[in-house]
């Protein structure tokens, strides 16, 4: 494996390894605080130690690809302006289309129930997919709130309303 030059490495990847390990060494500094107990009795630090180390983890392995990764040639630099504005848009639909969807969920679950709830939550953010699929969001309308009505419902015995003035 050959290493880049270091013009040629991608800032965004140097900050967001940054990012990802600062954030993750934070969070198990925190969890020291906390009892860690064993795998198979957990104490309330051991959860937040093991996601803070696998954060880390993933940092490195950011950096190392940002590193050591395959360097873009120059014939290759229109179509990865392409791909960067492309996932620019996408990026700022997904901005705005995953957040509404959790705010819906939140104020439908009250009034509407648990299943209205689910169908506005998958609808709004399938919208921010890069790729619109009709068989894919019908799969998910029928799949999601199939799942958290035995999930949370059946399974672990929550009183959700599932429609309101029907169940």
């Amino acid at each position: 494996m050959k290493m880049r030059s270091l013009k040629a490495l991608a800032p965004v990847d140097w900050i967001s390894a940054l990012v990802m390990i600062v954030l993750g060494l934070a969070v198990v500094v925190g969890a020291l605080d906390y009892r860690l107990g064993t795998a198979g009795r957990m104490g309330p630090g051991f959860y937040p130690m093991l996601l803070g180390g696998l954060m880390v983890l993933l940092g490195m392995g950011v950096a190392l690809r940002a590193l050591f990764g395959k360097a873009a040639d120059s014939t290759s630099e229109d179509k990865a302006a392409d791909d960067a504005r492309e996932e620019a848009a996408n990026s700022r639909r997904s901005l705005i289309c995953v957040p509404l969807s959790i705010a819906l969920f939140g104020l439908l679950l009250q009034p509407a129930g648990l299943i209205p709830a689910c169908l506005a939550l998958v609808i709004v953010s399938t919208l921010a997919a890069p790729t619109f699929s009709i068989k894919r969001l019908v799969a998910l309308c029928i799949g999601v709130p199939l799942l958290v009505v035995l999930i949370f419902v059946v399974g672990l015995g929550l009183p959700f309303t599932l429609i309101r003035g029907v169940w």
